[in-house]
């Protein structure tokens, strides 16, 4: 089912707002509304481009759309994609112009009923990650932990002692020179401390802002993963379930563009994050997303614009006969990518590997960029949306990474990334905001509803007639919002061009009698 389908009742608005069919166009950049002959192809979803997965990841997401519940090849190619990207975290990144670089990480939240099968999309595209992350695990508890915990012990008793010593001398030059030993002592045991946090922990589920920079803070390139099929708590997190300062939504920003963050802890010493880096993978079911959209700070704070959402309308089919299961081979050549990926770029500390991009590719994606700017200016047909239009060059180039070591795995950095590749990131993208405006729809109508009410109040209050100027300068109306609601609730009210005293005119709105 979708979100569109189940959101609640629109909220009761001044003199009968609700546009008719012949007021309101099709939103901009979404498909307009077909007449569907069958319940089915009401709720059929657009296909996603399968073609543009390369190789054994298109290999992988088909045979997960085929084999699970839903049979819903969007939530299996949407989880194939995040994997990709956790399994580079920040040991890989791409030039887009000048001095602005890329990294592969994706932010990326999918609506769908309970029982279409979300879990299983991600358990079977996820295996790999967490097999490499569980003997990472295994082998610092069995080759480093122990040595660690050792200093550690040591390094505790001998600040003990060097603290008691310091405690009985009387000498005052003495016993500074013994503090500072000391000192010394506790800062290696710090140190040692660090490591330990250094562990491996490359996904997380329901933490704390705290909690994840404690963790990015101890991965190589500050990277990880928060990766879950049921995230309704997660999102009560960022939300602030914990928090007495507001939500977490500056952290999650931080990370997907790799700015520099500091999370102050209570009790003990600020974490600060150089460029950290995370990747998103949230499923979640629709009333959980519909609260996610209607929470404003979650747009307002950037957080929301930088995912990539989709409704895939997933819904459980039936079957005649169960499945074939996934061949061995293509499981084995999944698992194989993955792994490589991971030990050949995530575990990178240090500055990441750069990939070249050809002219060409470089291009494409450049024009992308300015079609984007262009969309959401003050006169665009997406300026109401513009912070998430504004990420969506951005998201093509992280795609476009993400495809290009798919196709080249452990030789991504020394390969270059071709116009194929960046024709094939720019169709995945305009893909995904189409689907991003599908489910903003509602919501964008009824702030022009809420907008077109305000408009009609300061009207009536007016005595129907008050001009842009006065609206622009008194109650936060520009022109080109004016004229967007004008052609959208054309019956309301009219903008017409008055001559005012020696010579000069003026804008006029009038409310339609």
């Amino acid at each position: 089912m979708s979100i569109l389908s189940i959101s609640k009742p629109l909220p009761p608005i001044i003199d009968d707002v609700v546009p008719d069919d012949d007021d309101m166009p099709p939103l901009a950049g979404a498909r307009p509304p077909a007449e569907p002959e069958t319940e089915v192809e009401e709720s059929a979803a657009t296909p996603f481009p399968m073609h543009c997965l390369p190789g054994i990841a298109g290999d992988m997401a088909r045979e997960i759309g085929r084999v699970t519940t839903a049979q819903n090849e969007t939530l299996a190619a949407a989880s194939v994609l995040a994997i990709l990207s956790a399994s580079l975290g920040a040991g890989i990144r791409a030039s887009t112009g000048g001095e602005r670089y890329v990294r592969a990480n994706l932010y990326m939240l999918l609506i769908a009923e309970s029982g279409t099968g979300k879990g299983e999309n991600y358990k079977l595209a996820a295996q790999p990650f967490e097999a490499c992350e569980i003997e990472a695990i295994e082998r610092f508890d069995r080759y480093e932990r122990p040595g660690l915990d050792a200093k550690l012990h040591v390094a505790e008793l001998r600040a003990k002692k060097l603290s008691a010593d310091a405690a009985k001398m009387p000498n005052v030059a003495d016993r500074e020179a013994a503090t500072e030993e000391y000192a010394k002592a506790e800062a290696e045991i710090v140190k040692i401390r660090q490591q330990i946090e250094c562990a491996p922990k490359w996904k997380v589920g329901d933490v704390t802002k705290e909690a994840l920079a404690m963790i990015l803070q101890g991965q190589p390139g500050e990277a990880a993963a928060s990766l879950s099929s049921e995230a309704r708590g997660i999102l009560s997190i960022v939300k602030g379930k914990y928090s007495k300062q507001g939500g977490d939504e500056d952290l999650y920003c931080s990370a997907y563009s790799g700015d520099s963050v500091t999370v102050d802890r209570v009790g003990r010493p600020r974490v600060t994050l150089k460029e950290p880096c995370l990747t998103i993978l949230w499923m979640i079911q629709p009333d959980a997303a519909r609260m996610a959209l209607a929470e404003d700070s979650f747009t307002d704070s950037g957080l929301l614009p930088r995912f990539l959402i989709c409704d895939p309308k997933a819904e459980p089919q039936e079957r005649l006969t169960p499945p074939d299961p996934i061949p061995v081979a293509i499981k084995d050549a999944w698992a194989q990518l993955i792994c490589t990926l991971a030990l050949g770029y995530r575990i990178l500390g240090g500055d990441p590997l750069t990939v070249s991009v050809t002219a060409d590719a470089t291009e494409i994606l450049h024009e992308y960029e300015r079609e984007n700017i262009r969309r959401r200016r003050r006169v665009g047909d997406l300026r109401d949306l513009a912070p998430y239009v504004s990420r969506w060059t951005e998201n093509a180039w992280k795609i476009a990474l993400v495809l290009h070591c798919a196709k080249h795995g452990g030789q991504a950095h020394s390969s270059e990334m071709e116009k194929a590749t960046a024709n094939n990131a720019v169709e995945v993208m305009r893909w995904f905001s189409d689907r991003q405006l599908e489910v903003l729809q509602v919501g964008r109508r009824e702030k022009h509803q809420k907008r077109v009410s305000a408009l009609l109040a300061l009207l009536a209050e007016a005595k129907g007639e008050i001009s842009i100027r006065e609206l622009r300068r008194t109650h936060g109306f520009e022109e080109e919002e004016i004229r967007q609601l004008n052609s959208l609730f054309p019956k309301r009210f009219t903008i017409e061009k008055r001559q005012a005293g020696r010579g000069r005119s003026s804008l006029k709105v009038t409310q339609t009698r």
